[in-house]
């Protein structure tokens, strides 16, 4: 994904969301915040949020794998450097690193943790499109 400035025509329907339709709009773009997108993914893994925040070091398997999945999906969806990355969730560019190749070991072996992945993407991407106020209904009914 190509970094993208505000104002610029954006592919707002992810594929995730909807295959096959990539609608390009000329509209200004704000992305998901760091918080949104991992409240979603905690809430999606039953990981308490707040817990997180407050003791940030936290091994459980659970915290792990939700924060991994964080690394992964800010990296694809926003192409920030893995320091920037790491400092929402206090953690160094070599854990974001390890984190990104974790998830992709773990898609590439397990299914069901491939679907994951891919339904928190089309989550966040709606919540995305909630955020930019953007009636995904509408751009559907007028681009099928």
């Amino acid at each position: 994904m190509e970094k993208r400035t505000k104002g610029e025509g954006v592919n707002i329907i992810h594929p995730y969301m909807y295959p096959g339709m990539m609608v390009n709009l000329n509209v200004d773009s704000y992305p998901i915040n760091n918080e949104s997108m991992f409240k979603i993914i905690c809430n999606r893994l039953d990981v308490d949020f707040n817990k997180i925040m407050k003791s940030p070091r936290w091994r459980k398997r659970e915290v792990v794998t939700a924060k991994q999945i964080y690394f992964y999906l800010k990296r694809e969806r926003t192409r920030e450097s893995l320091e920037s990355i790491g400092k929402y969730l206090k953690k160094d560019h070599a854990t974001v690193l390890y984190g990104i190749r974790q998830v992709n070991n773990h898609m590439e072996t397990e299914k069901g943790f491939k679907k994951l992945v891919d339904s928190l993407t089309r989550e966040i991407a709606i919540e995305e499109t909630r955020i930019n106020n953007i009636d995904t209904v509408e751009i559907i009914k007028k681009y099928s």
